[in-house]
């Protein structure tokens, strides 16, 4: 008897649904943890040592931080958050992009303390590297504040809100007053350090970067005063800061940024900021691109026009999402990472609900399908021919008023964003963990990867076969760009790239023995 075959339809929305409805399986007790990591070659020792490194909240286990990338982002208290899928999609990603605010305002909010702290003691270098984290939130929220321009796209009344009704904007006005208080008082420059002295000079720069910081708020400030939230109302009797706490549930987002730490001040916080906002951004990039799948497939043609504003909102939200890399890239040092490394047991990226295993692995690719099924008049055997496929999208395009070219240009865009964040996160680990020569050992990755470069490479081969090849090439009169290399061959990009895994092994000794004793075995068997 012949197994039933499911059509192409059913099989996209089996697996949207699939990951819509999938839980973690990652360790929440010690117990748990710990055999995950003396799986992982780690030694008793050790995990007593790096569990009495960590500050956390009485609800998470510092055992389990160790190898749960969602415990040690905080995503337990990220998934408490509503998405409220009867709201207009532009109130969704308002409501979102004001989280992604509340994140950076709780990490202005340490900073500025721990500069504070850094200029009374006269530490001024310390004081830069912190100013230098606080000048990359700056940004992040200058670049959110410029979506809500965009998000409202009018036709809709609605209550608004604004961040100066945000408790932590609150404490970042009084954290933010101390701090420049203490730069006028205990560290004051003479007129001769402005012709004298540049931005390598580490209180030449505090002052620089801290003035500069001043405008920016003024900018993200003034376009996150008062946003109208399309069809969203306040409740009887509901002031304004209780909309906004409802709305933004910012004790939860606090939650998330407080949750965990190391007891020494290092960038942990700043490194899992990051992390926080792309979670966010992410989670409502796939819950909205999850009903335009559904929509393509169920071909509600009247639909059509609005999941396309939808699409392009969700493109606008990527743009940050892949922005957001750079901070980490461009920020974080080697021996900061170093600093941090106690933190990270054997978590990674790949672990990420949102990112891997939703836009990634099941989103970006389903989305991809369900279009071609539907410019294909849902005919599985022409949605499978690419050149047939290019054609009628050819013809398409040509056309004036179909939405449905509209929404092929921002699936062609989340390709580009998924495709640079992937090339983002490549110099990443290039930068923290090198790339051995081909003759020597590998340099094995922090979470346990035997050959950090080579498997964080494989994520990127994925495109080799993207589905999206005839629709892009279509758009742009050429095919997706083949998946990036390692390495530039016998450019400064190899030299340093092999200078770092050098300096890796010794930095990380620990990590390099792991994974040098579990290649036997792995070789035996």
């Amino acid at each position: 008897m012949e197994t039933p075959t499911v059509s192409a339809t059913q099989a996209i929305l089996d697996d949207v649904r699939a990951y819509l409805q999938s839980k973690s399986n990652l360790p929440v007790t010690e117990e748990h943890a710990t055999t995950k990591l003396l799986a992982k070659s780690f030694d008793e020792e050790e995990i007593r040592h790096r569990r009495a490194a960590f500050a956390t909240n009485g609800e998470i286990d510092c055992t389990a931080v160790l190898a749960n990338y969602e415990l040690l982002h905080g995503i337990k208290y990220l998934d408490r958050l509503i998405n409220n899928s009867g709201h207009a999609v532009p109130a969704r990603a308002a409501i979102a992009i004001f989280r992604g605010a509340e994140i950076c305002l709780n990490n202005l909010v340490v900073l500025a303390r721990r500069i504070t702290d850094d200029v009374k003691r006269g530490h001024m270098a310390d004081a830069s590297l912190k100013i230098g984290w606080a000048n990359r939130f700056h940004e992040t929220l200058y670049s959110l504040s410029q979506l809500l321009v965009q998000v409202d796209q009018g036709g809709q009344q609605g209550d608004s809100i604004s961040i100066r009704d945000s408790v932590v904007f609150q404490d970042y006005l009084v954290q933010a007053a101390r701090m420049h208080a203490i730069l006028r008082a205990e560290a004051t420059e003479q007129y001769s350090d402005l012709g004298d002295k540049d931005l390598d000079d580490p209180q030449r720069f505090v002052f620089f970067h801290s003035f500069v910081n001043s405008n920016y708020e003024s900018i993200w400030l003034s376009a996150m005063e008062q946003v109208r939230l399309p069809g969203v109302r306040r409740e009887a009797g509901e002031d304004a800061g209780l909309f906004y706490q409802r709305l933004i549930q910012n004790d939860e987002v606090r939650e998330a940024v407080n949750c965990v730490d190391l007891k020494d001040p290092t960038c942990l916080m700043q490194f899992r900021a990051y992390h926080q906002i792309s979670e966010v951004l992410v989670g409502l990039v796939n819950e909205v691109s999850s009903e335009i799948i559904v929509a393509l497939l169920g071909n509600e043609q009247a639909t059509f026009g609005t999941h396309a504003r939808s699409l392009a909102l969700c493109s606008k939200l990527l743009q940050v999402v892949t922005d957001n890399i750079r901070p980490i890239v461009r920020t974080l040092s080697p021996k900061a990472y170093f600093a941090i490394r106690p933190a990270l047991g054997i978590t990674s990226g790949s672990h990420s609900h949102n990112l891997r295993k939703g836009l990634f692995l099941t989103i970006y690719p389903s989305l991809v399908k369900a279009l071609r099924l539907q410019l294909a008049a849902m005919d599985e055997q022409l949605a499978g021919d690419d050149e047939r496929l290019q054609q009628i999208v050819l013809a398409l395009l040509q056309q004036h008023g179909d939405p449905r070219a509209d929404i092929l240009r921002q699936v062609v865009y989340m390709h580009q964003y998924v495709r640079t964040w992937r090339d983002e996160h490549m110099q990443f680990v290039k930068t923290q963990i090198g790339v051995s020569p081909e003759d020597m050992t590998p340099t094995a990755s922090i979470s346990g990867a035997e050959n950090a470069a080579v498997t964080a490479n494989g994520f990127r081969q994925a495109h080799k076969n993207d589905p999206i090849a005839p629709l892009y090439q279509a758009l742009l009169g050429k095919l997706p760009v083949p998946p990036l290399p390692i390495v530039q061959k016998g450019g400064f990009d190899e030299y340093m790239a092999h200078f770092t895994a050098n300096a890796v092994k010794e930095m990380y000794a620990d990590v390099q023995d792991r994974a040098q004793r579990k290649r036997p075995a792995r070789m035996a068997s």
